[in-house]
Parts: C-alpha cells; structure tokens; sequence
C-alpha cells in the first residue's frame, strides 16, 4: 500500500493577479454560510462583484499547493484585525488554516501588534480557541442581507513577541557557538 503524502502548503503575500482566485474562494465560504443556496442574494452579489474589497492597510496572505491558490487571509494592521481567513472547501482539514494564521501572527508581530481580534462564524470558534483566541462576547454580522451569529474573539500577541525575540536570540546564540567551536577545532 502507498504511503501518502501530506501536499507542500506555500503562503506568501498575494499579488494584484490573485484577485480573481480571492474573490472566488469568497464566495464558496459564502456559499457554504448560506448552506449552498446558489441562489442566494449573497451570491449574485459576490458573482457580480469583480474584485475583493481592499482596505488601504490591508495585508492579504494566500495559500497555495502545487501553483494552486486553495486558501487566504488578511490584516487589517491599524485595526488589528483579522478581516478575512478562507479555505477552499476541497483542501479542507490539511492545515492550510494554520498555516495562514501563523502568517497573520507574524506579520502583526512585525508590524508591533501588542493583540489581534477576529470576528469568529461559531463553527470557526473551536479553530481561534485552540491557538490561543479567547471570546470576548458573541455578536452578530450582516453580510449582503444574511444575519450570521459568530463570536467577537481576541488573541495577546505579547507573550508570542516574546517567544519569537528568544527563538531569534537562541538562533544567533546557536550560530556564534557553533563558529566558535569551528575556529576552536581548527586551532587545536
């Protein structure tokens, strides 16, 4: 029996050509929200629409296996927020999801981001809890006439700005030791 193999997930920065792809993604969310009724408002509206909305400080991440865009996310850095995490639902649960948010993170924490705020679906919830997430009080979206519960949730990306110096420190450490050790060789 073959042995399978876990596909190789990239995320980078999307490109004003991923638009197209973006857009699409948004609507199979969409479509799955509204329960697959193809003939939903929200869906005419998405399928009219060009393009994704883009904030001006809006950064968007896409994933991609194979040159196949299968998921993206976006920050909106002066709001501290993530706007926007979507994975096609053919690539589900192969952790594109994780690796996307793990973009998002980093990103904030570059961009000195003390916390970040997602507004959560309710099956999304387990998702954001289990990386660190915390609710913060259910609430309420409109989306083009579609009432969806979710959860207003919260992350402290302190302690991972933390984590991050002494990984980055341990690194250079780890570096410097090991040239140490090198000329140390050599002289003996």
């Amino acid at each position: 029996m073959p042995l399978l193999t876990k596909p190789k997930i990239l995320v980078r920065l999307a490109q004003p050509v991923d638009r197209i792809k973006i857009a699409e993604l948004e609507i199979l969310a969409i479509k799955d929200l509204s329960q697959g009724n193809d003939n939903s408002p929200q869906i005419d509206f998405l399928r009219q629409k060009k393009l994704p909305r883009k904030f001006w400080d809006e950064v968007v991440f896409v994933a991609e296996i194979e040159d196949k865009i299968v998921g993206f996310a976006s920050l909106l850095s002066h709001r501290k927020i993530v706007v926007s995490m979507y994975v096609d639902p053919n690539f589900m649960r192969q952790g594109i999801d994780n690796h996307l948010l793990e973009a998002l993170e980093q990103e904030a924490i570059k961009r000195n981001i003390d916390s970040l705020q997602v507004t959560s679906s309710i099956t999304g919830e387990p998702f954001y809890t289990a990386r660190g997430y915390k609710a913060i009080a259910p609430c309420n979206l409109w989306q083009m006439d579609l009432l969806v519960p979710c959860v207003a949730m919260k992350k402290n990306l302190v302690f991972a700005k933390k984590q991050l110096a002494f990984y980055e420190l341990l690194a250079q450490f780890t570096l410097v030791s090991i040239i140490n050790l090198f000329f140390l060789i050599i002289v003996l």
